[in-house]
């Protein structure tokens, strides 16, 4: 199952979310996306470059750190972090997973949060309907 995870997030809620939302069975590709024009940086420009490998670094340390407590939890986790367009990468890895969840908080903290949460959930429900559950952070 593909689970994508916004960071920064808190890693001790999702965990619990998804253990509550899914069966052990499932093995969970953990999957963060950092779309460089959300965060008004150009992977062309050096100084915006070295702020997303920074940004890069840190969503993997997050997803590491769930990825620890999941399996803790009893599930198989694999960990990843791309950089670029939300809609390609997403499409791609939607394709490979049988199940993809998207976990969405329970308030939307600002604009930025709400377009992110929004655009993913536009690409997956349009494409992958069958496919999507939505499970809301605990």
């Amino acid at each position: 199952a593909l689970v994508l995870v916004r960071t920064p997030e808190d890693y001790e809620d999702v965990a619990k979310a998804i253990n509550e939302a899914l069966d052990k069975r499932f093995k969970l590709n953990l999957l963060t996306i950092l779309d460089p024009e959300s965060f008004g940086l150009s992977k062309e420009h050096i100084k915006d470059y070295k702020e997303l490998l920074e940004l890069r670094k840190d969503a993997w340390i997050e997803l590491q750190n769930l990825a620890k407590k999941l399996s803790n939890l009893g599930f198989e986790c694999k960990v990843k972090v791309e950089v670029g367009s939300l809609k390609p990468l997403l499409m791609e890895e939607a394709e490979k997973n049988d199940l993809i969840v998207l976990i969405k908080r329970k308030t939307v903290r600002d604009e930025l949060e709400k377009e992110r949460v929004d655009s993913a959930y536009a690409i997956l429900s349009k494409y992958f309907p069958g496919k999507l559950i939505v499970v809301r952070r605990v």
